[in-house]
C-alpha cells in the first residue's frame, strides 16, 4: 500500500483524480448531444414538438418532456463540473472537508442519474404509442386536403404539420406520410440509447470516486490521530473507526446528546430551506410552463380580467411571488443555519428578525391568492364565453379563431386519439357547445394546481417559522449560557437573553398605539373619499358618454379599430357586468345579425349586451335593437349600475 508522503499522491488519490476526469469527460457528451440535436433541428424543432405533444406520456406531453430532459442535462454537466473540482482539490490538497463535500455531491449525482434513467426508460418504453396518435392526426390532415374540410386548425394544416414532415425528412404523400411516426421513434431511440449509455458510465465513475475519496479520507484521518501503529491494527481501525460517514454519524450523535433543542432548531431550519427551494422551483416551473410561454394562450389570457387584473398578469405575478418568496426564505434559512453552526447570537437574531419581516408578505400573499382564486373560479367560464362569442365572424377565421384553436391543441382539450374527434372541427376548433366549458375546466385545474401548491408551501413556511422561533429562542439561550459559563459576568446573559422579548414588546406597543390613534381618522377619511369619488365619477361618466367628440357611438362601431372609445365603453359594460349578463347569453349572440353577418353590415342587429338596456328586464332572446339608439329604461343602467359597480 502506498503511504501518504509529502509531495506524492497515493493510489487512492490518483483514483479520485482519474475517476473525476473521466466523469467530466463523459458528461461533456451531454453538451455535445444537445448541440447535435439542435443542429439537426429534428426532434427539438418547435413545430415537431407541437405535433408530438399530442401524445401524453405519464401526464406529460411527449415532445415538451423530451426537450426539458435534453436541456436538463446541461445542468447535470454543470453539477458534475463542480463536483469534479472538489474531488481534484481534495485529492491534491489532502483536505478532508473538501473530500467529504466531494463524496456528498457524488452521492447526489448518483440520485440525479437514477431519476434520469427512470424518466428516459418511461419515454423509451412508451414512445411506440405515438404511432397510433400520429396516424389518426395524419388521417385528419389528409381529409382536410382532399375534401377541403377544416378537420384540423388552419395554422396546423398550413404550416405546423407540413413543417413537422419536412424536419423529420418525411414525404408529404400517401402512404409515406403515415410512416413519419416511425421515423421520429427511430431518431428518439438513437438519442435515448446514447444518453442511457453515458449515464450508466457516469454512475460507475461516481461509485469509484466515492470509494476512493472515502479511502483517502480515512488514511488522512488515521495519519493525524495514530501515526505509529502496527500494520494490522492500521487496517482494522481504518475499517471501523474512521471515514466520512462514520464521522458524520459521530457528529450527529454528539450534538444530539449535547442539546436536543439545538438539533430540533437546525432541523426546522433545514425544513424551511427545503420549503423555500420548493417555492422557488414552483415559480421557475410556472415561468417555463405553456401558460406563460405560449403566445396563443397569452393572447387569450390578456383578454380575461378578474378584479381589473389581466389573467396573464396574475399568472406572472404568481410566478414572481414564488421566486421572490422562495429566494428570500432560502436565504434566511441559510443565514439561520450559519448562526447555529458558528454559534453566533447576532446571526441568529438577524435571521429571526428577517423571518418575522417575511411573515408580512407571506400573509398578504396568502390572502391575495385566496381572494383571486375565488374570483377566477367564479368568472372563468363567463370570461371565456364572451371571448368565444364576441369575436366570432361567421364564414371566415380571424385572429381569435387561430388563437382559440391553438389553445385547444395546446391544452389537449380534445380526444386527439380518435379520428371522429376531428370531424367536428370548425373555425373555432370543434367540440360543439362544450369547447368553452372544457377549456375553462382545464385552465381552472392548472391554475388551482399552481395556486394550491403556492398556498400550501407558504402556509407550511409560516407554521415552520412560528415553531422554529420557539426553538431558536431556546437555542439562543443555550448559546448565551455557554458563553456565560466561559465568561461568567452575568450581565451579558441578562442583557442579551431578553432581546426577543424586548423586540416583540416594542413592535406590539408601536402597532397598538398607532392603530388606536388612526382607526377613527381612517374611517372618516374613507367615508369622505367615497362621497367625493361617487359624485365626481358620476359626473365624468355622463360627460364622456354624452360627448359628441370621442364619446360613445354605440356598439355597431365597437369592433372597428378606429372607434376605440366605443370599444372601451362596451368593455366597461361587460367587465362591470352592468348589462348583458344573463343566462341566455349564447342565444343573444346567435340570434342577431351582428353574429351572423359581421359587425359592419347594413341593417345589423346588435346584441343587447352593448345596448342601453337591462337584461333582468329585457332578456337577450326577447329584445334587441337595430343599432342601439333606442333608449330603454333611460338612465337606469348609467346612474345605478355602472357607476356603482365601479365604486365596488
Amino acid at each position: 500500500m502506498v503511504k501518504i508522503n509529502r509531495g506524492r499522491l497515493t493510489i487512492s488519490a490518483n483514483i479520485v483524480l482519474t475517476a473525476s476526469l473521466m466523469t467530466r469527460t463523459f458528461t461533456f457528451g451531454f453538451i455535445m448531444m444537445s448541440i447535435l440535436m439542435k443542429v439537426n433541428n429534428d426532434i427539438l424543432n418547435e413545430d415537431v414538438i407541437k405535433i408530438i405533444d399530442m401524445e401524453i406520456l405519464a401526464g406529460m406531453p411527449l415532445g415538451t418532456t423530451v426537450k426539458y430532459v435534453v436541456f436538463s442535462f446541461i445542468g447535470v454537466f454543470v453539477l458534475e463540473l463542480v463536483s469534479g473540482i472538489f474531488g481534484i482539490w481534495g485529492a491534491i490538497g489532502r483536505k478532508k472537508r473538501i473530500l467529504a463535500v466531494n463524496v456528498l455531491m457524488s452521492s447526489i449525482m448518483i440520485i440525479v442519474y437514477l431519476i434520469n434513467i427512470v424518466n428516459l426508460s418511461i419515454i423509451y418504453n412508451k414512445k411506440t404509442d405515438l404511432n397510433d396518435t400520429l396516424s389518426n392526426y395524419t388521417s385528419a390532415y389528409q381529409a382536410t386536403i382532399l375534401y377541403n374540410k377544416h378537420y384540423i386548425s388552419y395554422t396546423y394544416w398550413e404550416k405546423t404539420f407540413p413543417n413537422f414532415l419536412k424536419k423529420l425528412g418525411c414525404q408529404n404523400s400517401y402512404p409515406e406520410i403515415y410512416h413519419c411516426g416511425s421515423v421520429y421513434v427511430q431518431k428518439l431511440d438513437t438519442y435515448l440509447e446514447i444518453y442511457i449509455g453515458i449515464i450508466v458510465t457516469c454512475i460507475v465513475c461516481q461509485i469509484v470516486t466515492i470509494v476512493a475519496a472515502e479511502y483517502t479520507f480515512r488514511k488522512l484521518e488515521f495519519k493525524e490521530k495514530k501515526p505509529n501503529i502496527s500494520e494490522n491494527k492500521y487496517y482494522l481501525l481504518l475499517s471501523l473507526k474512521h471515514g466520512i460517514f462514520r464521522s458524520l454519524i459521530i457528529f450527529i450523535k454528539e450534538n444530539w446528546n449535547r442539546s436536543k433543542v439545538v438539533v430540533a432548531s437546525v432541523l426546522l431550519k433545514v425544513a424551511s430551506l427545503t420549503a423555500g427551494v420548493g417555492l422557488l422551483g414552483l415559480g421557475l416551473t410556472l415561468l417555463g410552463d405553456e401558460f406563460i410561454n405560449n403566445s396563443s394562450l397569452k393572447h387569450i389570457f390578456y383578454k380575461l380580467q378578474f378584479h381589473n387584473y389581466y389573467f396573464y398578469d396574475i399568472l406572472v405575478g404568481l410566478a414572481a411571488a414564488s421566486v421572490v418568496l422562495g429566494t428570500a426564505t432560502s436565504t434566511v434559512a441559510v443565514l439561520g443555519l450559519v448562526g447555529s453552526w458558528k454559534k453566533s447570537p447576532i446571526v441568529l437574531v438577524t435571521s429571526t428578525a428577517l423571518s418575522m419581516v417575511l411573515h408580512v408578505p407571506r400573509i398578504i400573499a396568502v390572502a391575495f391568492w385566496i381572494f383571486f382564486i375565488a374570483k377566477i373560479n367564479g368568472g372563468m367560464k363567463f370570461q371565456l364565453w364572451l371571448q368565444q362569442l364576441g369575436y366570432f365572424n361567421a364564414g371566415v377565421g380571424n385572429e381569435i379563431t387561430t388563437k382559440w384553436n391553438d389553445m385547444i391543441m395546446t391544452l389537449q382539450i380534445l380526444d386527439s386519439a380518435e379520428y371522429n374527434a376531428y370531424s367536428s372541427f370548425d373555425y373555432f376548433g370543434g367540440c360543439g357547445g362544450y369547447k368553452t366549458e372544457t377549456c375553462a375546466d382545464v385552465i381552472l385545474f392548472k391554475t388551482k394546481m399552481f395556486v394550491g401548491w403556492f398556498l400550501s408551501i407558504v402556509l407550511l413556511q409560516i407554521v415552520l417559522e412560528i415553531i422554529g422561533f420557539v426553538f431558536v429562542s431556546k437555542e439562543y439561550l443555550v448559546i448565551m449560557l455557554t458563553k456565560s459559563a466561559e465568561n461568567p459576568t452575568g450581565a451579558t446573559l441578562n442583557a442579551k437573553s431578553v432581546i426577543f422579548r424586548k423586540m416583540f414588546k416594542e413592535i406590539k406597543s408601536f402597532c397598538v398605539s398607532n392603530w388606536k390613534r388612526s382607526k377613527i381618522s381612517l374611517v372618516h377619511f374613507f367615508s369622505l373619499g367615497c362621497l367625493f369619488v361617487s359624485s365626481e365619477l358620476e359626473v365624468e361618466l355622463m360627460k364622456q358618454f354624452n360627448s359628441t367628440n370621442g364619446g360613445y357611438d354605440y356598439s355597431d362601431k365597437s369592433a372597428t379599430r378606429d372607434w376605440s372609445s366605443s370599444l372601451s365603453w362596451n368593455t366597461l359594460f361587460v367587465q362591470a357586468e352592468c348589462c348583458g349578463v344573463g343566462p341566455r347569453i349564447e342565444s343573444s349572440f346567435t340570434s342577431t345579425y351582428w353574429y351572423l353577418y359581421g359587425d359592419r353590415s347594413a341593417g345589423q342587429r346588435i346584441p343587447v349586451q352593448c345596448c342601453i338596456s337591462q337584461t333582468d328586464v329585457f332578456p337577450y332572446s326577447t329584445r334587441k335593437d337595430s343599432n342601439c339608439t333606442t333608449s330603454m329604461l333611460d338612465g337606469y343602467y348609467r346612474s345605478q349600475v355602472n357607476y356603482l359597480n365601479l365604486l365596488l
